[in-house]
């Protein structure tokens, strides 16, 4: 399946999505889906949680956490739900305010294998 259609199926799937961006890992915009309702700046809002999932990485290798699965950054307004990916790619779910934040962290976590298969690695 396409990157296209694997962002179109976990928004269209996913209670109060409003959009999904796939980046590489310095923050470079590979695919994206937005709903007519969506983010328009989501490459932007894409790219600065990279630089914070970037800063995370570093500070939970040096503390010895082990790597980072998922980042959850909520504000007024809207909910990011990001999941790693291999090779330092990552996956961003924006949701509204009223999202299912369960949701999806359970559907970014199914749809990681794809993303992972469709690249080769």
């Amino acid at each position: 399946m396409s990157f296209d259609k694997i962002l179109e199926n976990l928004v269209e799937h996913t209670d109060g999505a409003r959009g999904a961006v796939f980046l590489d890992r310095d923050g470079e915009v590979v695919q994206r889906y937005i709903t007519r309702k969506g983010i328009a700046d989501i490459d932007l809002l894409g790219a600065y949680h990279g630089i914070t999932l970037s800063t995370c990485r570093k500070f939970s290798s040096e503390a010895e956490m082990g790597e980072i699965d998922v980042m959850i950054c909520q504000y007024k307004d809207a909910t990011c739900v990001i999941k790693t990916l291999n090779e330092g790619y990552f996956v961003l779910l924006a949701l509204s305010p009223q999202g299912n934040i369960g949701k999806a962290m359970f559907s970014l976590k199914q749809i990681a294998d794809e993303l992972n298969q469709e690249m080769g690695i």
